[in-house]
């Protein structure tokens, strides 16, 4: 995204006889402008060759923006296809390398140079887009795909084209200037995992061979993904439990059983529990042998994956006949 000086093609009731009069000459310094359709329709961009000859470069739609190569002193018009008439006039100058040129103007002089650089304007345009809810990320003044989304997002909500490099048009900041705090539309909250039913463990029962069970507080609670604390507070409650077979094979806890447990999974505490439509939680315990462990928990879910670990203090580890 290119934010340069800009020029403005001649306007006048010559601009006819120019367009046929003008013609290039050998040029020493080459440029690249851009050139800028402000009409009110199609544009044909035309070079005028050595010999004067008008050499059709193609047509320019509304707000498009056309990059071009060219040379001091190598003259341009812009007709229109309706009429035929010339509308603008362009001889590049020194110094213009960089610029954008306007179709339509009153003026071949340069315009005072923009206020902000290309980083600040973008970082504008950001602000802005996330003011109307378009949500564009850290207003950092880097154009990137998350800046690119919202514009498109923002264009689409205007009626404004969405293809194409350049469509970020003088129509596309009018815009973006003139809409309303909110515009873009809102997008639909994540779907929330629903807390899997489990009963809670019965009385801790002391025999020779019975299962290990640990009871757990949790410690650190980082709410990613939810729409509500109170949302998260039910999925992750303040108080959990986690308990094994003997051998190690299978575990239960307050989110659900796991699937059967591998000798890796006994040795480093993992358990992974699957529900219904994609739900996944994976529960790593420090070493479910030691009296003192932590427990943290990671859950996926389609469109919703967390960023931090929920973390409980578990223990210390007590045996129990009871299984959910």
């Amino acid at each position: 995204m290119v934010i340069a000086g800009s020029v403005a093609a001649e306007e006048s009731s010559s601009l006819n006889s120019k367009c046929l009069a003008g013609r290039s000459y050998d040029g020493s310094s080459k440029l690249t402008v851009s050139f800028v359709n402000n009409f009110s329709g199609p544009v044909e961009v035309v070079w005028l060759n050595y010999e004067g000859q008008q050499v059709s470069y193609g047509i320019i739609e509304p707000n498009q923006v056309w990059k071009q190569e060219t040379m001091v002193s190598h003259p341009w018009a812009f007709i229109s296809p309706k009429t035929g008439n010339c509308i603008g006039y362009y001889n590049p100058k020194v110094g213009d390398d960089t610029k954008r040129v306007y179709t339509k103007g009153n003026t071949s002089e340069l315009i005072q140079k923009p206020k902000y650089t290309e980083k600040e304007l973008i970082g504008l345009i950001q602000k802005r887009l996330n003011e109307l809810g378009c949500n564009a990320g850290v207003a950092d003044g880097i154009w990137g795909k998350r800046s690119r989304s919202a514009a498109v997002v923002f264009a689409k909500k205007a009626g404004l084209p969405t293809s194409g490099d350049n469509f970020i048009s003088e129509t596309f900041f009018e815009a973006l200037a003139n809409a309303a705090v909110g515009f873009c539309p809102k997008s639909k909250p994540k779907q929330q995992p629903k807390t899997p039913k489990v009963k809670a463990p019965a009385a801790v029962v002391t025999s020779a061979k019975s299962n290990l069970v640990y009871e757990c507080d949790r410690v650190v609670l980082v709410p990613d993904g939810f729409t509500s604390w109170a949302a998260a507070e039910s999925w992750f409650p303040k108080e959990a439990w986690i308990v094994y077979r003997p051998d190690g094979s299978y575990s239960a806890s307050e989110f659900g059983k796991s699937i059967k447990r591998s000798t890796g999974d006994i040795k480093y505490g993992r358990s992974t529990i699957r529900g219904s439509g994609g739900l996944t939680i994976a529960i790593r315990h420090s070493d479910p042998n030691l009296t003192k462990s932590k427990l943290i928990i990671r859950t996926t879910w389609p469109g919703y994956q967390d960023v931090m670990p929920q973390i409980y203090s578990c223990g210390p580890g007590k045996n129990t006949g009871w299984w959910p």
